[in-house]
């Protein structure tokens, strides 16, 4: 055997051995009882010797949590930055009360005068819950076509297989499902139609459909993006995405796709009628002053807004909301 590839001879050639570690976690024990373990291995003919544990004794006690797993940050808008984290597998014996956030303009978090970090914050616990990303399926037609034909989902390197153009939520849902990036998503469906003032797009005919898709699972929870590729972009790219080359839009004349007839025509079905994407769920909320009060003060994540009464102007909430910088955890 060469090592290194510079001529240098052993006498035997190196192996590696690769064992696997069972690993069993015993839970619900005493805090501070001594607990003595022993495993014996069993097979078809019976129980083997058992074996002590090293060292022979051990006594749970509470201690420090972990450390948060999959801390990432993306920047959300101006002046915003999204911190994303899980909270850590062990919580140390006792409930994790609340998570010490901090930021700063130096590696070193000691910028300010006091040398301390430029904000520490504390975010309760309880208030800390993982949130759903929602993202949109829209596959649409053309005023005066119908869609058909087939479209492919890829979520984090993988695909689906091919889905009708009208497939069901429960459809989607299972097909989102057999990737293995994701445990569980929640699906809904509505028809592709807007008849807002202005807005009318509804046509004499359903000219696509539009699936909500809630991430509850995956391999990487929490807002589903990544930033582009290069430095210059300052939007971020769906992880899901959706391919449309099946797709067709059909005027009606003949619904049944196939016979090529001339290019990008099947049968009075064209491939450039129809298109498929994929874009992020606005959220909304709405806040009621049901109770008659005259004044009220609204908050978010532990930050209070200027009080508001039932009369206040559009503008005078809309600039209340402004006026603060909100980390998003």
């Amino acid at each position: 055997m060469l090592v290194n590839s510079v001529n240098v001879a052993a006498a035997v050639d190196g192996k590696i051995t690769c064992s696997s570690v069972t690993e069993h976690v015993v839970d619900n024990l005493v805090t501070g009882q001594s607990h003595y373990l022993e495993v014996a291995a069993v097979n078809s003919f019976g129980r083997g010797a058992s074996v002590s544990s090293n060292p022979v004794s051990k006594q749970p006690i509470s201690m420090v949590p972990g450390v948060v797993e999959n801390l990432r940050v993306n920047v959300g808008a101006d002046r915003m930055i999204n911190v994303q984290f899980d909270a850590p597998k062990n919580d140390g014996g006792l409930p994790i009360t609340h998570y010490r956030v901090q930021y700063d303009t130096d590696a070193s978090f000691d910028s300010k005068v006091d040398f301390t970090p430029l904000s520490d914050f504390h975010l309760l616990a309880k208030n800390n819950r993982r949130l759903g990303d929602v993202q949109m399926v829209t596959v649409v037609s053309d005023l005066g076509f119908f869609p058909a034909g087939t479209f492919v989902l890829q979520f984090l390197g993988q695909n689906t297989f091919e889905l009708d153009y009208n497939i069901t939520a429960s459809g989607m849902k299972h097909a989102l499902e057999s990737l293995s990036t994701i445990n569980e998503v929640d699906v809904s469906r509505e028809l592709f139609c807007t008849s807002a003032a202005g807005v009318n797009n509804c046509g004499p005919s359903d000219r696509g459909y539009v699936w909500m898709v809630t991430f509850i699972d995956v391999i990487d929870n929490g807002i589903q993006t990544d930033p582009f590729i290069t430095s210059y972009d300052t939007f971020y790219n769906q992880r899901l995405s959706v391919t449309g080359d099946f797709l067709v839009g059909c005027d009606g004349s003949n619904q049944n796709v196939g016979g090529f007839k001339s290019p990008g025509k099947f049968n009075n079905c064209y491939v450039d009628k129809t298109r498929a994407y994929v874009d992020s769920y606005p959220e909304i909320q709405t806040m009621c002053f049901c109770d008659a009060q005259m004044v009220t003060v609204v908050s978010i994540w532990d930050f209070s807004l200027p009080e508001l009464s039932f009369c206040s102007s559009l503008g005078k909430i809309h600039s209340s909301w402004i006026i603060i910088s909100l980390p998003r955890v």
